[in-house]
């Protein structure tokens, strides 16, 4: 059948007296403007609709049915190609101070600098991959981007498949509270709406995953579920949403609008600076720019220079002092960014002589972070870890190497020591992980993943290893502690 030609979408505003009483914590600023932010993680179904959601909720234009709006997410072409999302992609959403979206008008979409300078609010959608082949990335944009909510994107016409539940299962590991969107309402037929809104429910109210499904109707509904989903409840919102007439595209942006930030940064600006790296760049006429998020401290320009840092490990596991020379934050240039907030350095080396001084694309890769030369930051290629599996076929064994992936660290690592002798699914155990390629900059307290084939798994970085530390063999315990399982086993039924 024929499609309804593309419109403007209207949000309507939250009510002021809600909005004054659950107020951000969260700020983030630059030198001229203040806002509050919440990041989300949009996972999606194999050719399902996360980059066309993301694209009409930010440009106000609905979707052709033929994947009009999804083009605005896109980064490559062969994804223009086939459809798919395979890289991390993001895209802002913004809020003034009434509740109506900033990013367009009547007459036109907002440039960048407009939206952030017109809002009090930004919602960062980080759009990820919903093909299998894709999965690491997925991983890896879950675990770095550091986000506040997660968003489970599913066809009516498609139904809950495998990739969904790995997705659900994934988010619960991370403790990441998350919404559903079902998408296509307009094309599915009832009986085939309904089975899919059945599967869902039956898959969020089962003994792996115990959460509580609230299908979202009207407005107070949108402002219970955003509180509610903010203090940690079990709930889990879902909402029936049609890119290409719009209906119900209202209730979900008064969702997002409502929905307050969980991570409180204010106290991180005054540390030292931690910068993970996400992704780099060559620009022409700039030289390399590396992108990624501000984990603690604040980065600023005095008189167009920025701070001295170390960037590294490099493969070797020496770090290179560089100099910030431009920042930007959204796609805009600023003079500072805060702990908690995404942005892009323009940077060159400052020390050696005019080889060494040569910053080239291919130095840097993912995983790599800037940090205050005061820390005095060593690279290792061992850590200690408390692990408890997810979900493995069979046993793990000393030996054994996953890919482990550390915010934006992701490299195979090695099982070489344990405090049992055999890891099964539903067991927890201390483990010592040695990188295989090259080391690493991590830190205690930092949480992992660790996948192979099927097998899942998560934990906690309880101690770095430096080769020049004397470690003594882990004493194995007579029986390993095992408990059931409280996440979804990642190719569960």
């Amino acid at each position: 059948g024929s499609r309804r030609s593309s419109a403007r979408c209207r949000s309507p505003a939250v009510p002021s007296a809600w909005r004054r009483r659950h107020a951000v914590a969260q700020t983030r600023e630059t030198t001229s403007r203040r806002w509050r932010t919440v990041a989300l993680d949009a996972v999606e179904q194999p050719r399902e609709t996360t980059s066309r959601r993301a694209g009409v909720l930010t440009r106000g234009q609905l979707d052709n049915g033929r994947g009009l709006a999804r083009g605005h997410c896109f980064r490559h072409k062969h994804e223009v190609d086939n459809g798919r999302t395979s890289s991390v992609s993001q895209l802002t959403l913004g809020f003034g101070t009434n509740g109506s979206v900033t990013n367009y008008s009547s007459v036109r979409p907002h440039t960048q600098e407009e939206v952030l300078k017109e809002s009090s609010k930004l919602v960062t959608f980080v759009d990820l991959c919903g093909h299998e082949r894709y999965l690491k990335t997925t991983v890896f944009g879950l675990t770095g981007a550091v986000p506040d909510f997660g968003a489970v994107v599913l066809g009516a016409n498609a139904g809950v498949q495998k990739m969904t539940r790995e997705h659900i299962g994934l988010l619960l590991a991370l403790r990441l509270p998350f919404f559903a969107v079902i998408t296509k309402i307009d094309l599915a037929p009832a009986n085939v709406l309904q089975e899919t809104v059945d599967g869902l429910c039956k898959l969020l109210k089962g003994r792996n995953v115990r959460k509580m499904p609230y299908l979202v109707k009207d407005a107070g509904g949108c402002l219970s579920c955003a509180r509610q989903l903010a203090e940690g409840a079990r709930l889990v919102p879902v909402f029936q949403v049609s890119n290409v007439n719009g209906e119900n595209l209202d209730l979900l942006r008064l969702f997002l609008n409502a929905l307050p930030a969980r991570r409180d940064w204010v106290d991180k600006r005054n540390d030292r600076v931690e910068f993970c790296i996400d992704d780099a760049f060559n620009v022409p006429g700039v030289g390399v720019v590396v992108a990624g998020t501000v984990l603690k401290g604040s980065v600023r320009l005095t008189h167009g220079q920025g701070p001295v840092l170390l960037l590294g490990p490099d493969t070797t596991g020496q770090f290179k002092r560089v100099q910030v020379k431009g920042i930007h934050t959204k796609a805009v240039a600023v003079d500072e960014v805060r702990a908690g907030q995404s942005a892009s350095f323009a940077v060159k080396v400052v020390d050696g002589n005019k080889t060494d001084r040569q910053l080239k694309r291919a130095h840097v890769r993912k995983g790599m972070v800037l940090l205050d030369p005061e820390l005095k930051p060593r690279a290792t290629r061992a850590f200690a870890a408390e692990v408890f599996v997810l979900h493995h076929p069979t046993t793990i064994k000393r030996g054994y190497q996953p890919v482990v992936h550390a915010r934006t660290v992701r490299q195979v690592a090695a099982v070489q020591d344990m405090n049992v002798e055999l890891l099964r699914s539903g067991t927890r155990a201390r483990v010592r992980f040695r990188f295989q390629h090259y080391p690493e900059y991590l830190s205690p307290g930092t949480p992992i993943i660790f996948r192979e084939g099927n097998t899942r798994g998560i934990g906690v970085v309880k101690r770095v290893l430096y080769d020049d530390v004397d470690v003594k063999p882990m004493q194995v315990k007579k029986e390993a502690l095992e408990e059931a399982a409280p996440v979804v086993t990642p190719l569960g039924t």
